[in-house]
């Protein structure tokens, strides 16, 4: 399988493994080429920490290279990377999660600017899932009304 065609293999196998642990495929990635590790994926995802292991698995499947550790989410930022060095998994422990989503959005969205030339990229550079979607946000739209309506119910009770 090419490097590219492995990718979104990946990314379908992410989604099926979501399906199967009743978790919501939600993700932003984005395609890069560099120069130490040549074609590679940056993927910021939800997922919950008890499924550590599993999605571990399953890099370890598709990359064919074995974890090094893995370790108790939170405990350090990174909680798993292969014995080559070619994958790793780290875990967000900001408190503010929405300013630790436009960091991680800026270092990817940053990656050409560290290349001399543009990588030469066939298809998407950047996609995020159909999660979060415009057609699965409209899908939600009442239970994302009704969780707007919670939130400023409490903020207006102080709690």
């Amino acid at each position: 399988m090419g490097e590219w065609e492995r990718e979104a293999y990946f990314r379908s196998e992410l989604a099926r493994l979501c399906r199967s642990a009743c978790i919501p495929f939600v993700a932003l990635w984005g395609r890069d080429i560099g120069k130490r590790l040549g074609a590679h994926l940056h993927l910021g995802l939800f997922w919950p920490t008890r499924e550590i292991p599993r999605l571990v698995g399953l890099v370890e499947r598709v990359s064919g290279s074995s974890a090094e550790f893995v370790r108790i989410a939170y405990e350090q930022d990174t909680a798993s990377r292969s014995v080559c060095g070619g994958w790793q998994i780290d875990v967000n422990n900001r408190n503010d999660a929405e300013a630790s989503a436009l960091e991680w959005a800026g270092y990817v969205a940053g990656q050409p600017c560290k290349h001399p030339a543009p990588p030469m990229l066939r298809g998407k550079a950047f996609g995020l899932s159909q999660a979060i979607g415009r057609s699965a946000q409209e899908a939600a739209r009442a239970q994302l009304d009704e969780r707007r309506e919670r939130t400023a119910l409490r903020l207006q009770n102080g709690s």
